[in-house]
Order: C-alpha cells, then structure tokens, then sequence
C-alpha cells in the first residue's frame, strides 16, 4: 500500500518537475532560428536571398526566468557576423543590404551586438518565441 503511494507520488513530482522546466538554450537558439530568422528571410525574399546567405547570428543566452503567467523571459545578446562581402551581392541586393545593416566585409561583426528580451511558451512542436 505504502509503496502504491510511493510510486503515485514519485510519479507526480516528476510530472511537476518535467513541466516546470524551461527552455534549453539549444531550445532558445531553435525558436530564434525558426521564427525570427524566417522573417527577415521573408523581407529580403524580393531581393532574391536569404539573411543566413549573407549574415551568421550569434545568440549569447544571458538570463531565462519563469513568469507568472508560465511563460519564460529569456534575455538575450545577439551578434551578426558578414558571411560575405557586401561587394558580391548583387547591385540591387547590396541596396537593401545597406539600408539594413550599412557596409560590411566578410567575418567583420555588423553593428553592435543587440541585447533583448524576449517571451517563450512550450507549444505543441516546442517552444516558440511569443509576445
């Protein structure tokens, strides 16, 4: 009986723990990736290229906390790093590049690395950022 109760118990924190648990920075990295990325992606798409065609991102994992409302606050720094000279984009796609992100050079760190907060709830496929 007593052990009945044990496992039945045992069984219940494990459910309560399990649930509690917040992003991993692999999770976090993921959602930004998924999400963010995409709709950059999407903005350079009448450019003909895609963001990760010209930029690598960097995301530094500062500080995640529960909120009340069960979603986590993950607070953030991101780096951007040319993966190409702006000179082999197309004229055109130099254009948009530069009123984005200004002149840059193969390896060299584009603007300051940016430092955010953002909001992330375990969804049915994972987590995903959320306002």
């Amino acid at each position: 009986m007593y052990f009945k109760k044990f496992i039945a118990i045992a069984i219940l924190l494990i459910t309560i723990t399990g649930c509690s648990s917040g992003p991993s920075d692999s999770d976090i990295v993921e959602a930004f990736n998924n999400q963010a990325i995409v709709q950059l992606d999407n903005a350079f798409a009448p450019l003909g290229f895609k963001t990760s065609d010209a930029i690598d991102f960097s995301i530094k994992i500062e500080n995640k906390a529960k909120q009340d409302d069960g979603r986590w606050l993950v607070q953030t720094e991101t780096r951007m790093v040319a993966k190409k000279n702006i000179e082999s984009f197309t004229e055109q796609q130099q254009m948009g590049l530069m009123v984005m992100f200004g002149q840059f050079k193969k390896g060299q760190d584009i603007g300051k690395p940016q430092k955010g907060n953002s909001h992330m709830t375990k969804g049915d496929k994972g987590w995903i950022l959320s306002n």
